[in-house]
């Protein structure tokens, strides 16, 4: 419930207004904080990895993890998390191949 201050009373906002406004706190435990839903967000990102399996790959069967962390700009180890999120693709020996 949003509450308007009015030092050193604090008011109930009975009309709702305040529920149309942004806040500080973030965005929403569904969203990420672009409005898309957490589901949403995770399917992209998982496309993105995909996409970026093939374009490194270069028609090849497997990649080197330590390519696609430079090719994400991100650590290899945020790369490993994210094959082990997806589930079409799957890590071995600093190796990405798709899933069997």
């Amino acid at each position: 419930m949003g509450v308007w201050f009015d030092c050193p009373l604090h008011v109930p906002d009975h009309r709702r207004v305040l529920a149309q406004c942004p806040y500080d706190g973030g965005e929403a435990r569904s969203t990420d904080g672009s409005g898309r839903s957490r589901a949403q967000a995770r399917e992209e990102k998982w496309r993105c990895l995909e996409e970026a399996f093939e374009a490194v790959s270069m028609g090849e069967d497997t990649v080197r993890i330590d390519d696609l962390a430079e090719y994400f700009g991100v650590s290899p180890k945020t790369v490993k998390r994210r094959i082990d999120e997806s589930r079409h693709l799957e890590r071995s020996d600093g190796y990405v191949r798709r899933r069997a």
